[in-house]
Formats: C-alpha cells, sequence, structure tokens
C-alpha cells in the first residue's frame, strides 16, 4: 500500500520519464551479454509454461491443440500450515487451490494477427491461515483470492483480450487478476503457487487497488524503456462476471515506466509506478487484500482521490550456467496517509535457482517485509481494533521432484499488527501438480 501527495508523484514521474531519452547508451558487449541473458531466460520461462503434466502422455492431444491456437492448462496446489508459535486457538489448516489457464490465439482461430484471449478459472478449498494470531497481511495470498467461505470460492480472476499492433505496442482489455501480473517477478513472483506465499512479499498489497479489476492496459516497449497506462473501474472484480457497474464506485489511473539497467552484463530492472484515482471504499474487508481484525471496520468517510507512488527493481547478482542464477530485488511504496490503508510498505530479498547441479530446476528465496497502516487505522476513536505496523520474514524452497510435482517448504515469522500479539511462526508445506 503506498502513500503520495499527487504533486510529489508527479514531479518524480515527469523527472525519470525526462531522463529515460538520455540515459547512457551501454557498449556493444554488454547489450549482446545482456540479449543473450534475457534470450535464455524467455527459453526458459518457455519451457516452464510447455512442460508436459501427469496427463499429457496419456491425452497427447497438448501439441495439437497448440498447432490450432488451444493451449489448455491445469494444477491443483494443496497447503498445510501449521502454526508453532503465536498467539490464537485456531491450530493447524489444509486447504487447496484447482487452477486453470486457457489461452487462445484467435488469428489461428480466424480472426485478425496479432488477437487472443485469456481465461483463469480458479477454485480454493478447505482452510487457510489467513489472520493467525493477529496477522493483517494474508499468510497465504493463494487462498485469500478469491477466498475459502462457501460464497467465495470460485471465480475467473482474469478474462481479457490481448492485442498486439507491432513490436512496440500491445493492448489489454478486460478483467484482470493483478497476483497474475505479479506473478511473472523473476524472484518475488509465483502468485504464491511457486514463490513465496505471504501477500507482503507476493502482492504488495495497498488498499487503494483491488486485487481483481475491470479495464484497459496500453503497454509500449522502447529500446530504452517500457511505458504502461492503465484506467482500471474502482470495484474490487472479485466474483463479478460482467464488466457493467465497475466504474460505480470510482476509478483508478496508473502510469509506470520500466528501464533496464545491467552491470556487467547481468539483467536487471527499475520501475516507478504512480497511481491515482477516486475509489470508494465503504468497509476495511471491501479493500480486498487485507485481513480486518475483529469483523468489518467502516471507513465510509473516506470515499475520495487516492494516490500510491511505487519503486522497485531486481538485479541478477551471479550465473553459474547458461540458465541458473541468483539475484536480489526490493520494493517501495509510499501512499496517502489520509486515504488509503498503508502509509508506506518496503520489502525484499534475495533467491534464485538451486546452485546444486542436480537440483538445476529448484528454486529458493529469502524475503523480509514491513508494512506500516494509515494513521486512521491506528486511531482508536475511529476503529474499533487499532493497528501496529506489521513486519515479518519469510523463507521457502521450492523442489521440484518431477516435470509435473513440485513440493515447497516455507517458514514464516511475524510481527502481527494487531497490539499485544505475540511473534507468529508458520511452518508450511505447499504441493503442486501439473495436469
Amino acid at each position: 500500500m503506498k502513500h503520495s501527495r499527487m504533486s510529489n508523484g508527479m514531479i518524480s514521474a515527469i523527472i525519470l520519464l525526462a531522463l529515460c531519452p538520455i540515459l547512457p547508451a551501454q557498449d556493444e558487449r554488454a547489450d549482446s551479454r545482456v540479449d543473450e541473458a534475457v534470450a535464455r531466460r524467455r527459453k526458459e520461462i518457455q519451457a516452464a509454461v510447455e512442460r508436459r503434466g501427469i496427463t499429457d502422455n496419456l491425452w497427447g492431444a497438448g501439441s495439437w491443440l497448440v498447432e490450432r491456437g488451444i493451449r489448455l492448462e491445469a494444477a491443483a496446489t494443496f497447503f498445510a500450515q501449521d502454526p508453532v508459535a503465536g498467539e490464537s486457538e485456531a491450530g493447524g489448516k489444509i486447504g487447496g487451490k484447482l487452477d486453470g489457464l486457457l489461452r487462445l490465439d484467435l488469428h489461428k482461430l480466424g480472426l485478425w494477427k496479432g488477437l487472443s484471449l485469456t481465461a483463469h478459472p480458479e477454485y480454493n478449498f478447505g482452510d487457510a491461515s489467513n489472520g493467525f494470531g493477529g496477522t493483517v497481511l494474508p499468510v497465504n495470498v493463494a487462498l485469500q483470492l478469491p477466498g475459502v467461505t462457501s460464497g467465495n470460492r470460485y471465480d475467473t480472476s482474469s478474462l481479457f483480450l490481448t492485442q498486439r499492433f507491432n513490436d512496440t505496442f500491445t493492448l489489454i482489455l478486460g478483467k484482470t487478476n493483478l497476483a497474475d501480473i505479479a506473478a511473472f517477478h523473476p524472484y518475488a513472483g509465483g502468485a504464491g503457487l511457486t514463490g513465496f506465499m505471504n501477500a507482503g512479499l507476493v502482492a504488495a498489497p495497498n488498499g487503494a487497488v483491488p486485487p481483481y479489476v475491470y479495464g484497459g492496459v496500453l503497454l509500449a516497449k522502447t529500446k530504452r524503456a517500457v511505458f504502461s497506462l492503465a484506467l482500471y473501474g474502482g470495484d474490487n472484480a472479485q466474483g463479478s462476471f460482467s464488466p457493467r457497474g465497475a466504474l460505480d464506485d470510482g476509478f483508478l489511473l496508473s502510469a509506470g515506466v520500466s528501464v533496464p539497467v545491467n552491470p556487467g552484463g547481468l539483467p536487471g530492472k527499475q520501475s516507478l509506478s504512480f497511481i491515482w484515482g477516486d475509489r470508494e471504499a465503504r468497509a476495511l474487508d471491501d479493500l480486498g487484500d487485507l485481513i480486518p481484525p475483529g469483523g468489518i471496520v467502516r471507513i465510509g468517510a473516506l470515499d475520495t482521490h487516492r494516490s500510491v507512488l511505487g519503486y522497485s527493481f531486481h538485479q541478477t547478482l551471479c550465473q553459474w550456467s547458461d540458465s541458473r542464477g541468483c539475484g536480489i530485488w526490493g520494493r517501495a511504496n509510499l501512499s496517502d496517509n489520509e486515504l488509503t490503508a498503508i502509509a508506506w510498505s518496503v520489502a525484499g530479498g534475495i533467491g534464485g535457482h538451486s546452485p546444486l547441479e542436480d537440483r538445476e530446476n529448484d528454486r529458493w528465496g529469502l524475503g523480509l517485509f514491513y508494512y506500516s497502516f494509515a494513521d486512521y487505522l491506528q486511531d482508536p476513536d475511529f476503529v474499533t481494533a487499532p493497528l501496529e505496523d506489521e513486519f515479518g520474514m519469510e523463507l521457502f524452497y521450492n523442489a521440484t521432484l518431477t516435470p509435473w510435482m513440485r513440493l515447497t517448504g516455507d517458514l514464516q515469522i511475524i510481527d502481527p499488527g494487531v497490539p499485544s500479539k505475540d511473534p507468529v511462526v508458520l511452518l508450511g508445506l505447499r504441493a503442486t501438480v501439473r495436469f
């Protein structure tokens, strides 16, 4: 969650945009090494996407469908989280998520070039440890969205059209799960299914932007930077299957720029984003990305403008083979302290591939986060359950047992946002099976 005054955010964004055209050019050898590293990473991602599932050899239909512009994938992920320390009557929780992914190349199916459709249905089952011991940020973001109660277990969280006009411009229109976008981060991604589990490391909740939104994004990729401009509806689109009324609770404008930074030929990126809009939120749980302590907290007086300024980076530190290495990452957000749920937040960590040659597909990560909640959420005159800052760490190791099965061990240690609660220690196991 990120808070900043609009004028300061706009000035920072304008300065960065102005500097982009005059960034120093890199020497050809560095550019060549970076291009090779990027190409290797693309091949690695493509191989992961095309990795066969447990039923592929039985059905034998995968390649036939892909040739005709249809890609259909599915996975089941199972979670077990058990508290080792912390104040709560709840014990260990077991739950899971069923995911589907449908991609249609509409050009191969008879329409025009560059047009595609993406759909992501998901279904949660069982229970989650979210809210354990007074934690406010979800400790299992995959089960927080779309939910684990009978009324919100299922959603088609992404359903959008993509039109690629050329190598520079791409337009995305429809319903988007923002956790899916964050899932492509090389070190903090995975949407809670393959990397970190805690929302503070995976999704950077801020109380200004709903987790599921209707809207459009225009991307412009140049040699020096990637620019984005987006318009989203202010409504949380969880459980919604129609864009009708998406702007009833306001709107959000987002602008961003990402610039490659490649010291020593090692690929990296630095990004700046700014969000501004008018979004209503009648209660804290309407924000969709926090766990309100003590039930619903009314915040109806805050139906007004919101702004968030964010900075992030990731940088490869070492490569011990063409496709394996490790790196660091970081993120900082500043928001309007009076309007959004989080005044500021920082998160970062280190991670990457396993250094063991015979475990080349394994991944690991260590992350730290610190979230400071808005003044009104810490004021007993305004809310019935005042909050304090929440911070913690998470460590995971993701072992690839077979091309279609992964097993993850996870440890979280958190100082919860609810006052007078003991530190929380959670041990977790996660197993994912691709079909």
